[in-house]
């Protein structure tokens, strides 16, 4: 295994990764789209420089690190998602919403947005951390001095996970965990 820059060609890999690592996902192609919007699509179309994926020997992504400007990323999604997701999957934009508001709180603090996802069975083998590693190190070279990842409260594994990486519970939010780390 290795870690590279995302590309485009990944995309697709990406988004089954994402898909493959939601857990409680309603059933219907409007919940799908949200997992998409939320935690892939919006990080790979804001054309973000921190994203990076762990590839296979045959480079086939297996699991991905994304990150954005928390304020890049807010406009993002209300420009491209929002509408979207008030139509297929309403409950989630009203989770989105309360989330933006606690993300433009800590944006001065930790500007910088992740998510990292693993395939189910390259989980638990160290993946994930060397991902959240790059992603540090990348942002510490660009003078960034911390981050935000959000997740689900009722996902302890990767609750657990963040906290495992030096990631610190900031508060929870409408079923959402806000883990914060300087890097």
């Amino acid at each position: 295994m290795r870690i590279r820059k995302y590309s485009f060609a990944d995309k697709a890999a990406c988004r089954d990764i994402c898909l493959r690592c939601a857990r409680g996902l309603k059933d219907g192609d409007g919940y799908r789209e949200a997992n998409y919007a939320l935690y892939c699509d919006s990080f790979l179309d804001n054309g973000a420089e921190g994203l990076f994926v762990a590839v296979n020997d045959y480079d086939e992504p297996v699991g991905y690190v994304f990150s954005a400007n928390v304020a890049e990323y807010v406009e993002n999604f209300r420009n491209r998602y929002r509408k979207k997701l008030l139509f297929t999957a309403p409950d989630v934009l009203l989770a989105e919403t309360v989330t933006e508001r606690q993300l433009m709180k800590l944006k001065d603090e930790f500007p910088v947005l992740t998510v990292v996802n693993v395939r189910p069975e390259g989980q638990r083998i160290g993946i994930g951390g060397d991902l959240l590693k790059t992603l540090k190190d990348h942002l510490v070279a660009a003078s960034v001095r911390g981050v935000v990842a959000v997740c689900p409260s009722k996902n302890t594994q990767a609750c657990g996970f963040f906290v495992k990486n030096g990631f610190a519970e900031r508060k929870k939010v409408f079923g959402y965990t806000f883990f914060t780390s300087e890097t």
